[in-house]
């Protein structure tokens, strides 16, 4: 049995549940953001996939960087093995177990790239007012719209989120925390002092 994806579970269903409550934030007058709070066994199933994705991801960037490191240290030990004028030939060195090839290193020459708009611009400025109408309509005849591409759906995990509101009830229990335990202390010094004053010290 297949299981959906962290990303799939997000984006399966475009359409807003009726069980939950949505939050929206505007910029500029603008609706940028909505938010959602997810409870009791949907949350513990996202949390779940979602400190799943945060150690892959940890571990893809550790394995890019070991992989990087290794691919150059390979290349490094691999041309130590030819002489300089071997680079234009494919490189081919075998093991025991492995056989290893390095591409050709042909280096191209340069490309030209030729500025049409510029071209058009120019030869425009040549052209008489009257033609100009003219040369108008042919632009507009050859323009097409193009659409624009799908935006990629992308995503990003982190480890907390602290989400309007949040803090102030963070803040507002660590004060009442702090005064519980200041008051705590007050009394243990003042029956503290008691003590000493029956005992004489």
């Amino acid at each position: 049995m297949s299981h959906l994806t962290f990303k799939e579970h997000l984006f399966l269903s475009e359409a807003r549940r009726k069980d939950l409550k949505y939050s929206e934030k505007k910029v500029k007058d603008q609706l940028d953001r909505v938010s959602t709070v997810l409870a009791g066994t949907e949350a513990a199933n996202m949390t779940k996939l979602a400190k799943r994705y945060a150690r892959l991801e940890v571990s893809l960037k550790g394995l890019k960087e070991k992989h990087d490191e290794l691919n150059a240290k390979l290349k490094g030990q691999f041309t130590e093995l030819f002489d300089a004028e071997d680079a234009v030939l494919t490189r081919v060195v075998e093991t025991a177990q492995f056989t290893l090839t390095m591409a050709k290193e042909i280096k191209k020459g340069p490309t030209q790239e030729i500025d049409y708009e510029g071209i058009v611009n120019a030869l425009s400025a040549l052209i008489s007012e009257e033609l100009q109408p003219a040369v108008e309509r042919i632009k507009k005849q050859f323009t097409k719209e193009v659409p624009p591409k799908e935006p990629p759906k992308r995503l990003s995990v982190s480890k907390e989120v602290v989400k309007e509101g949040l803090w102030d009830s963070f803040v507002a229990g660590a004060r009442a925390f702090l005064k519980g335990i200041m008051s705590w202390a007050t009394r243990y010094d003042d029956k503290l002092d008691a003590l000493k004053r029956k005992l004489g010290v």
